[in-house]
């Protein structure tokens, strides 16, 4: 579950470095990784994200464990886009929620 949150955080630190040089994160609007409006992406994210998978204590699932796997592949997409300069720190916890309180230390 922290490994999770970690990984959030630093999309996010990520996006902040990319709100402040105004330069897209990941590639540009003509790259895109994906074609789905940014609400359908986040929307799928935001599902993938309760999905307990290896690093979270359950079993290996391909869609949240895997390196390029669906949710890795959803936070690149997110990233360039949210990364833009027309979305601020609420627009980015609007769409993906904010990161879960109480995580255990250690």
């Amino acid at each position: 579950m922290c490994r999770k949150l970690l990984i959030i955080l630093g999309v996010l630190s990520f996006l902040s470095i990319g709100a402040a040089t105004c330069r897209p994160v990941f590639a540009t609007q003509e790259d895109r990784l994906d074609p789905a409006p940014l609400e359908q992406l986040a929307a799928d994210f935001r599902r993938l994200r309760t999905v307990p998978g290896h690093f979270g204590g359950g079993k290996w699932n391909d869609d949240v464990d895997r390196w390029m796997g669906t949710k890795h592949r959803l936070m690149l997409e997110l990233g360039t886009r949210l990364g833009r300069c027309e979305f601020s720190k609420p627009d980015v916890i609007q769409q993906l929620n904010p990161p879960r309180p109480n995580c255990p230390q250690g």
